[in-house]
């Protein structure tokens, strides 16, 4: 197991996606694709929230592992608490879907925060993941990166089974996984 990663990103730029989705661009059009993607009117988990700005667009509840992004979302008006990927504070069956935007290849233990959204999500429900896709070397806070191929198998390894084809958007993979029952 890789040595825990310290994720100091919040700490040396603050609020950083609030400022580039006001800012416009590619990051913008990122959050207003997934926007589109993912479904309104639902019970939403943002895993890895970060400064809460995706959270609060989705409408979502969030949960981030980091205290000072957690600060910074909760400044912004985001619904994000604090806590750990792998041990989600909630009921079983307790969201339509769950987010994980640009979060797996950060977790020491994707299988187990997997194995958690699997958990929290209602019967039907849907995973949503976005990653960068594998380069070498592998990225700086990154644990691990993922192609297409990698991404399904270790999420389906998981409980979970895909739903249509992946697509890259934005440098990122963008795939939808459903629980399995």
């Amino acid at each position: 197991m890789n040595e825990q990663i310290r994720f100091d990103k919040y700490e040396r730029k603050g609020a950083y996606h609030w400022k580039l989705f006001a800012a416009g661009g590619e990051y913008r059009d990122y959050v207003l694709g997934l926007l589109d993607w993912i479904p309104k009117g639902v019970a939403i988990l943002d895993v890895g929230a970060g400064d809460g700005l995706i959270a609060s667009k989705l409408g979502a509840k969030g949960i981030e592992f980091e205290d000072t992004a957690v600060r910074l979302a909760v400044e912004h008006g985001a619904d994000v608490i604090q806590g750990d990927a792998a041990a989600l504070p909630f009921g079983g069956a307790s969201f339509d879907v769950v987010f994980m935007g640009d979060v797996i290849e950060h977790l020491p233990d994707p299988t187990a925060a997997l194995q958690e959204a699997r958990r929290v999500l209602r019967p039907g429900g849907n995973l949503y993941v976005t990653t960068p896709p594998a380069a070498v070397p592998v990225r700086k806070y990154h644990y691990r990166e993922y192609t297409p191929t990698t991404l399904r198998v270790d999420v389906e390894g998981c409980g979970f089974v895909q739903s249509g084809e992946p697509f890259t958007r934005h440098e990122r993979i963008h795939a939808v996984f459903s629980r399995a029952d």
